[in-house]
C-alpha cells in the first residue's frame, strides 16, 4: 500500500501494511473542478517542484528541503495538506488517503486496493473521519444536528470505514475533534441502524445476519453502481473480481459468493412481505391476487438474488435459524442443510416446501407453494418464498387488490379489517386503460409485488401435523436475477424531444404497473395508431407544472429482440425547493436483449 509521509508529503510504498504504523482518513470525495487530487496528480506535483529547484540548484534536493516543502504546500489540495498537518501533530509519520494513495491507472493495483481496503482500515491505528459539512460549534448529539445529516452517513464506502477501524475520531470541517465512535455510539446507532455493541466491537461483525448487514447499506449511495457490491466485500468477508462496467451483475455475484460462504438464508429474505396464517388463509384471499408470470418476469421480485442493497431495506429484523432448530420448529425431519449449485438454469437447492390452498380474486382455488427459509423475523415468524407453478425458473408473487391495503414502514402488507365491496364501475375499452393504484403503494419497478409470506411457526407446525401431504422437500432451480446488458445516464432532450419521435422498427411498450405509476404522477396516456400498423404504440402526454412542461418517457422494443428502456423521475431535491417548477429530471437509458414474452410487458 502507498502512504503519504506527513512531514514531506512524499508517497512511500509499504509491502506489509500489518507491520506499519499509520493513520487513515475517511471522507466524502469532493466532486467537480478543484476536487480530489489523484495518485498521478501528487506525483506530478512532486516532479514539477523538484525540476523547478534543480534548474537553480545542481545538487540533489532532499525531501525535507524548506523550498521544496513550500512549493508542495502551494500545489497540494487543502484536504491533503490539512490531513498531513493534523496527523503529524498527533505523532503519525504516515497517513493513508484513498483519493491519492491508490494508483488507479493500474487495474491490478486498483483491484488489490479494493480487496484489501477493509483490512487496511481495520489495521490502522486510528481512522480520522473528516466531515466537511459539520461545523465545530454544534452539538453532534442534538436531534437536528449537521452531524446526523452528514453526507458521510449516506455513502456506500464509508460503511466499512465506520465498521472496520478500532478507533474512529470525527473531525469538523475546520479539522477540530467533535467526538469519537465511543462517545457518539448512541447517535451513530440511531442514524445508521448499526448496533452499538457491533460498533464498539463488543459483538463481532459476523454476529449480525446477512440481511441485517445488507440493510445497513440499503440507503447509501455510490458513484459507480458496481461499488454497491465492492464496498460490501469486507463486511461479509468475501472476495469477488473487480470488473467495472458490469453494472448490477456485480451485486448478483456478491450475492452468490455470500451464498457459498455464509450459511444464512436471510440472504433470500428481501422484498415486500405478507403475514399469512396457514390455518386461516381465507382472511387474506379477498385482498390478494396472483401476478401473471409475464408481468412478474419484469420485476426483480421474481428472482432469487437481490440486485441492489436497497432491496434489503425491510430485512433488518431477520435472523438465521440452524438446521436443527428449523427441524424442531416444523416438527418434521429435514434431510440435510441446503447445498447450492449455480448453473445456467439458475441457483439450484433443496428447500422444504409447504402447499396451501389460497383462494384469491383471480384464481378460484390455486395451490400456493411456499419454499420455507431457515430464518425468522423479529416476531418469530418464518419467511417463505412464493413458488411459481407456471414458470419453474421464477418465483411467484401476489399483489394486493384492495384500495385500502397498505404497506407498513417495514414492508409488511396491512389489510383492512372488512373486505371491500366489489366495484360496479365499468372499465374503459381502451387497451391502455389501467386501474389507479392506491397512493400508499409504491409500485415503481414492480417492487410492491409480494415475494415472501410470514408464517407463524406454531400454526405452520400444526398445519403440517394435520395433513403431512402439504409438506415435502423440493429441488428448486431459480434464476438469480434478470439484468440489463448495459445502463447509462442521458439527458432527456437527447432521448426524446417529442412523443412522436419513434425510430423506424421500434414500438413503445409499457407494463401495467408502469402505466399506473405514470397515472399517479399525473400523466395521460393515449393510443396513436398512426405510428404503427399492427403493434400498439402509446404516446405519453406529460402534465404541465406552471409554465413548465415535463418531457415524455417511454420504453422501446426492437423487432430483432433488443430493447431500450427509458425511465424518468423528477429530481426530489430541486423539486422540493420550488413548487412552481418541476426542476431537473433524472433519465436512465438501459440497453439489453429482450426475451420472448407478452407484448404488453415492460422490457
Amino acid at each position: 500500500m502507498w502512504c503519504l509521509n506527513t512531514a514531506t508529503y512524499q508517497l512511500h510504498y509499504k509491502q506489509d501494511h500489518s507491520s506499519a504504523v499509520y493513520a487513515i482518513l475517511s471522507h466524502v470525495w469532493t466532486q467537480g473542478p478543484g476536487g480530489e487530487q489523484s495518485f498521478q496528480d501528487v506525483q506530478s506535483i512532486h516532479d514539477a517542484a523538484r525540476r523547478s529547484l534543480l534548474d537553480s540548484t545542481p545538487d540533489a534536493v532532499p525531501d525535507d528541503d524548506p523550498r521544496l516543502l513550500k512549493l508542495l504546500r502551494n500545489q497540494l489540495s487543502p484536504k491533503i495538506r490539512n490531513c498531513c498537518d493534523f496527523t503529524r501533530l498527533k505523532g503519525f509519520e504516515f497517513v493513508w488517503i484513498d483519493s491519492c494513495c491508490i494508483d488507479k491507472a493500474h487495474s491490478a493495483e486498483l483491484s488489490e486496493a479494493i480487496d484489501s481496503m477493509f483490512d487496511w482500515y481495520s489495521d490502522a491505528t486510528v481512522c480520522y473521519v473528516f466531515l466537511d459539512d459539520v461545523p465545530e460549534t454544534e452539538d453532534p448529539k442534538a436531534q437536528k444536528s449537521c452531524f446526523r445529516a452528514s453526507r458521510w452517513f449516506q455513502r456506500g464506502w464509508t460503511l466499512q470505514e465506520l465498521l472496520a477501524p478500532r478507533h474512529n475520531v470525527f473531525l469538523s470541517k475546520n479539522w477540530r475533534v467533535i467526538g469519537t465512535k465511543t462517545s457518539l455510539a448512541t447517535v451513530i446507532e440511531t442514524v445508521t441502524g448499526i448496533d452499538a455493541d457491533i460498533l464498539l466491537r463488543r459483538r463481532p461483525l459476523r454476529s449480525a445476519s446477512v440481511a441485517r448487514r445488507m440493510s445497513w447499506a440499503a440507503h447509501r449511495e455510490t458513484t459507480y453502481v458496481e461499488d454497491e457490491a465492492y464496498c460490501l466485500m469486507g463486511i461479509f468477508g468475501v472476495r469477488i473480481p473487480v470488473i467495472y462496467g458490469e453494472g448490477l451483475h456485480a451485486f448478483v455475484r456478491l450475492h452468490e459468493e455470500i451464498m457459498k460462504r455464509i450459511p444464512d438464508q436471510t440472504l433470500f429474505a428481501w422484498g415486500y412481505m405478507c403475514p399469512l396464517n396457514p390455518l386461516a388463509a381465507e382472511r387474506v384471499s379477498s385482498h390478494l391476487e396472483e401476478v401473471p408470470p409475464d408481468h412478474h418476469r419484469a420485476s426483480k421480485a421474481a428472482y432469487l438474488c437481490a440486485s441492489r442493497a436497497i432491496d434489503f431495506r425491510f430485512s433488518s429484523g431477520f435472523t438465521p435459524l440452524s438446521h436443527d432448530t428449523l427441524t424442531s420448529t416444523l416438527g418434521t425431519p429435514i434431510p440435510e442443510p441446503p447445498t447450492y449449485t449455480v448453473s445456467s438454469y439458475g441457483i439450484c437447492a433443496l428447500f422444504p416446501t409447504f402447499t396451501l390452498h389460497l383462494p384469491t380474486t383471480n384464481t378460484p382455488r390455486p395451490k400456493l407453494q411456499l419454499a420455507i427459509l431457515s430464518c425468522q423475523d423479529s416476531q418469530g415468524r418464518i419467511p417463505a418464498l412464493i413458488i411459481s407453478e407456471q414458470d419453474g425458473q421464477l418465483l411467484g408473487a401476489l399483489k394486493p387488490t384492495s384500495p385500502r391495503a397498505t404497506f407498513t414502514r417495514d414492508g409488511i402488507l396491512k389489510l383492512p379489517r372488512v373486505a371491500p365491496k366489489p366495484s360496479t364501475r365499468r372499465a374503459r375499452a381502451s387497451g391502455a386503460r389501467v386501474a389507479r393504484a392506491p397512493a400508499s403503494l409504491d409500485i415503481r419497478f414492480s417492487r410492491s409485488y409480494i415475494r415472501l409470506c410470514l408464517l407463524p411457526p406454531e400454526e405452520l407446525a400444526l398445519a403440517i401435523a394435520r395433513d403431512p401431504n402439504v409438506y415435502s422437500m423440493r429441488n428448486l432451480c431459480i434464476q438469480a436475477q434478470r439484468l440489463e446488458a448495459h445502463s447509462q445516464l442521458f439527458t432527456l432532450a437527447d432521448c426524446a424531444k417529442t412523443p412522436g419521435h419513434v425510430p423506424i422498427g421500434y414500438k413503445i411498450v409499457l407494463a401495467p404497473w408502469c402505466l399506473a405509476h405514470l397515472r399517479d404522477l399525473g400523466y395521460t396516456i393515449s393510443v396513436d395508431t398512426a405510428l404503427a400498423t399492427e403493434e400498439l404504440v402509446l404516446v405519453i402526454m406529460p402534465p404541465r407544472v406552471g409554465t413548465h412542461r415535463l418531457e415524455s418517457s417511454f420504453l422501446l422494443h426492437h423487432h430483432d429482440g433488443s430493447s431500450v428502456t427509458i425511465s424518468i423521475a423528477p429530481c426530489p431535491q430541486v423539486a422540493s425547493r420550488a413548487k412552481s417548477s418541476p426542476g431537473s429530471l433524472h433519465v436512465t437509458v438501459s440497453w439489453g436483449k429482450a426475451e420472448p414474452a407478452s407484448e404488453s410487458l415492460f422490457r
